[in-house]
Protein backbone atom coordinates (compact mmCIF):
# COMPACT_ATOMS: atom_id res chain seq x y z
CA UNK A 1 0.00 0.00 0.00
CA UNK A 2 1.24 3.63 -0.88
CA UNK A 3 1.97 5.99 2.06
CA UNK A 4 -0.59 9.41 1.57
CA UNK A 5 1.38 12.13 1.17
CA UNK A 6 2.22 14.68 3.59
CA UNK A 7 -1.02 17.05 4.58
CA UNK A 8 1.39 20.17 4.41
CA UNK A 9 2.41 18.82 0.49
CA UNK A 10 -1.44 18.76 -0.23
CA UNK A 11 -2.02 22.21 1.52
CA UNK A 12 0.54 23.84 -1.07
CA UNK A 13 0.05 21.88 -4.16
CA UNK A 14 -4.79 21.80 -3.81
CA UNK A 15 -4.85 20.67 -7.41
CA UNK A 16 -2.79 17.83 -6.42
CA UNK A 17 -5.51 16.64 -3.56
CA UNK A 18 -8.35 17.38 -5.53
CA UNK A 19 -7.22 14.55 -8.23
CA UNK A 20 -6.48 12.70 -5.05
CA UNK A 21 -9.82 12.89 -3.89
CA UNK A 22 -11.51 11.59 -7.12
CA UNK A 23 -9.12 8.95 -7.03
CA UNK A 24 -9.83 8.48 -3.28
CA UNK A 25 -13.67 8.29 -4.40
CA UNK A 26 -13.18 5.83 -7.39
CA UNK A 27 -11.12 3.47 -5.34
CA UNK A 28 -13.79 3.44 -2.99
CA UNK A 29 -16.55 3.21 -5.04
CA UNK A 30 -15.20 -0.04 -7.59
CA UNK A 31 -14.14 -1.78 -3.44
CA UNK A 32 -17.71 -1.83 -2.36
CA UNK A 33 -19.05 -2.89 -5.28
CA UNK A 34 -16.83 -5.80 -5.08
CA UNK A 35 -17.42 -6.46 -1.51
CA UNK A 36 -21.10 -5.94 -2.23
CA UNK A 37 -21.05 -8.79 -5.16
CA UNK A 38 -18.87 -11.12 -2.92
CA UNK A 39 -21.46 -10.70 0.12
CA UNK A 40 -24.37 -10.81 -1.93
CA UNK A 41 -24.98 -6.55 -1.27
CA UNK A 42 -24.01 -4.55 0.97
CA UNK A 43 -27.01 -2.13 1.33
CA UNK A 44 -29.91 -4.16 3.17
CA UNK A 45 -33.23 -2.71 4.14
CA UNK A 46 -34.98 -2.70 7.31
CA UNK A 47 -37.06 -1.20 9.84
CA UNK A 48 -34.67 1.96 11.20
CA UNK A 49 -37.07 1.15 14.68
CA UNK A 50 -35.28 -1.84 14.94
CA UNK A 51 -32.15 -0.55 15.37
CA UNK A 52 -32.27 0.33 19.22
CA UNK A 53 -28.55 -0.09 20.28
CA UNK A 54 -25.15 1.79 19.33
CA UNK A 55 -21.98 0.97 19.48
CA UNK A 56 -19.70 3.06 22.22
CA UNK A 57 -17.42 5.55 20.93
CA UNK A 58 -14.74 4.16 22.57
CA UNK A 59 -15.36 0.90 20.81
CA UNK A 60 -15.82 3.11 17.58
CA UNK A 61 -12.85 4.40 17.89
CA UNK A 62 -11.11 1.38 18.14
CA UNK A 63 -12.81 0.14 14.81
CA UNK A 64 -11.78 3.04 13.21
CA UNK A 65 -7.84 3.13 13.97
CA UNK A 66 -7.60 0.39 11.23
CA UNK A 67 -9.18 3.01 8.75
CA UNK A 68 -12.22 4.86 8.43
CA UNK A 69 -15.21 2.95 8.44
CA UNK A 70 -15.92 2.77 4.81
CA UNK A 71 -13.18 0.13 5.40
CA UNK A 72 -15.26 -2.17 7.40
CA UNK A 73 -18.30 -2.43 5.06
CA UNK A 74 -19.17 -6.10 4.55
CA UNK A 75 -16.19 -7.73 6.26
CA UNK A 76 -16.53 -9.64 9.55
CA UNK A 77 -13.71 -8.75 12.44
CA UNK A 78 -12.88 -10.81 15.89
CA UNK A 79 -12.48 -9.29 19.05
CA UNK A 80 -14.45 -7.46 21.35
CA UNK A 81 -15.61 -4.60 19.26
CA UNK A 82 -19.26 -5.59 20.19
CA UNK A 83 -19.44 -5.95 23.77
CA UNK A 84 -19.87 -2.71 24.61
CA UNK A 85 -22.99 -0.97 23.70
CA UNK A 86 -25.74 1.70 24.56
CA UNK A 87 -29.63 2.32 24.29
CA UNK A 88 -29.55 4.06 21.00
CA UNK A 89 -32.89 6.12 22.39
CA UNK A 90 -30.75 8.18 24.57
CA UNK A 91 -28.66 9.75 22.22
CA UNK A 92 -29.57 13.28 22.15
CA UNK A 93 -30.18 14.26 18.53
CA UNK A 94 -32.57 11.26 18.15
CA UNK A 95 -35.03 12.33 20.75
CA UNK A 96 -34.92 15.85 19.61
CA UNK A 97 -35.74 15.18 16.23
CA UNK A 98 -38.73 13.28 17.43
CA UNK A 99 -39.82 15.83 19.66
CA UNK A 100 -39.33 18.22 16.71
CA UNK A 101 -40.97 16.42 13.75
CA UNK A 102 -43.82 13.86 15.54
CA UNK A 103 -44.80 16.57 18.09
CA UNK A 104 -44.14 20.13 16.34
CA UNK A 105 -41.05 21.24 19.25
CA UNK A 106 -38.86 24.27 18.16
CA UNK A 107 -35.55 22.73 17.40
CA UNK A 108 -34.94 25.95 19.81
CA UNK A 109 -36.75 23.94 22.47
CA UNK A 110 -34.81 20.09 22.14
CA UNK A 111 -32.34 19.52 23.76
CA UNK A 112 -29.92 19.16 20.36
CA UNK A 113 -30.18 22.87 20.34
CA UNK A 114 -28.66 23.31 23.83
CA UNK A 115 -25.70 20.50 22.83
CA UNK A 116 -25.29 22.01 20.03
CA UNK A 117 -24.44 25.44 21.33
CA UNK A 118 -22.63 23.93 24.47
CA UNK A 119 -20.28 21.59 22.31
CA UNK A 120 -19.08 24.97 20.38
CA UNK A 121 -19.05 27.40 23.65
CA UNK A 122 -16.50 24.61 24.55
CA UNK A 123 -14.63 24.61 21.39
CA UNK A 124 -16.17 21.61 19.72
CA UNK A 125 -17.26 21.23 16.07
CA UNK A 126 -20.79 20.02 16.09
CA UNK A 127 -21.78 18.43 12.60
CA UNK A 128 -19.21 21.11 10.80
CA UNK A 129 -20.58 23.92 12.84
CA UNK A 130 -18.13 26.25 15.03
CA UNK A 131 -19.31 29.77 15.50
CA UNK A 132 -22.75 29.84 17.49
CA UNK A 133 -24.24 31.73 14.53
CA UNK A 134 -24.22 28.60 12.22
CA UNK A 135 -25.68 26.24 14.49
CA UNK A 136 -29.31 27.30 13.27
CA UNK A 137 -27.68 25.77 9.58
CA UNK A 138 -28.10 22.39 11.05
CA UNK A 139 -31.62 21.71 12.23
CA UNK A 140 -32.84 24.20 8.67
CA UNK A 141 -30.49 20.94 7.17
CA UNK A 142 -32.09 18.23 9.22
CA UNK A 143 -35.73 19.87 8.18
CA UNK A 144 -34.95 19.93 4.35
CA UNK A 145 -33.69 16.06 5.04
CA UNK A 146 -36.94 15.36 6.75
CA UNK A 147 -38.99 16.94 3.73
CA UNK A 148 -37.36 14.77 1.38
CA UNK A 149 -37.70 11.69 3.08
CA UNK A 150 -41.28 12.76 3.59
CA UNK A 151 -41.41 13.49 -0.34
CA UNK A 152 -39.24 10.91 -1.82
CA UNK A 153 -38.62 8.21 0.87
CA UNK A 154 -35.39 7.31 1.98
CA UNK A 155 -33.18 7.53 -0.67
CA UNK A 156 -29.31 5.81 -1.13
CA UNK A 157 -26.27 8.14 -1.55
CA UNK A 158 -25.95 6.16 -4.94
CA UNK A 159 -29.62 7.17 -5.96
CA UNK A 160 -29.11 10.77 -4.60
CA UNK A 161 -26.13 11.12 -6.87
CA UNK A 162 -23.96 12.70 -4.35
CA UNK A 163 -20.94 9.68 -5.30
CA UNK A 164 -20.51 9.06 -1.41
CA UNK A 165 -21.42 5.87 -1.59
CA UNK A 166 -20.21 4.66 1.59
CA UNK A 167 -21.95 7.19 3.28
CA UNK A 168 -25.41 5.79 4.36
CA UNK A 169 -26.89 4.72 7.56
CA UNK A 170 -24.42 2.37 8.83
CA UNK A 171 -24.86 -0.64 11.19
CA UNK A 172 -22.36 -3.56 12.58
CA UNK A 173 -24.20 -7.26 13.64
CA UNK A 174 -23.07 -8.31 17.15
CA UNK A 175 -21.98 -12.04 17.69
CA UNK A 176 -25.88 -12.06 18.91
CA UNK A 177 -27.34 -10.92 16.10
CA UNK A 178 -28.04 -7.44 17.41
CA UNK A 179 -28.05 -4.49 15.13
CA UNK A 180 -25.29 -2.03 16.48
CA UNK A 181 -25.38 2.18 14.91
CA UNK A 182 -22.55 2.76 13.86
CA UNK A 183 -22.87 6.18 11.25
CA UNK A 184 -25.68 8.29 9.72
CA UNK A 185 -27.41 10.00 12.84
CA UNK A 186 -29.06 12.53 10.81
CA UNK A 187 -30.58 10.02 8.09
CA UNK A 188 -31.70 7.54 10.74
CA UNK A 189 -33.11 10.28 13.37
CA UNK A 190 -35.45 11.08 10.93
CA UNK A 191 -36.57 7.80 9.10
CA UNK A 192 -37.18 6.90 13.02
Amino acid sequence: MVNPPDPRFLKRHPRVHQVMKRVNRARWQLLLAARGRSHGGTTISLDPMAIRHALETGALRSLQVEGPLRNHVGTVRSGAWDRSVSLLDQEWLIESTEQHLRSGVAWVDTPAWEHAHQAVRDGQPCFGVTHPDEISTIFEGLDELAASITRDGYRTQAELGTGRTWDEVRIGIDRNGRLLFLNGVHRLAVAR
